[in-house]
């Protein structure tokens, strides 16, 4: 069995900021927000939560 993929998850107190800072820093785009957890990711597949 080979991995497909691995997906850090980060637990941070405001969401909001850690979402504006990785999209700011990382380049990455958000993808998904439920309000309490969020996912950003680029074009070449890589994704954080």
């Amino acid at each position: 069995m080979t991995v497909q993929r691995v997906t850090p998850i980060f637990t941070v107190d405001d969401l909001p900021s850690a979402v504006q800072e990785h999209r700011a820093v990382l380049g990455l785009e958000l993808v998904m927000d439920l309000g309490w957890i969020a996912f950003l990711a680029d074009s070449a597949g890589a994704q954080i939560g």
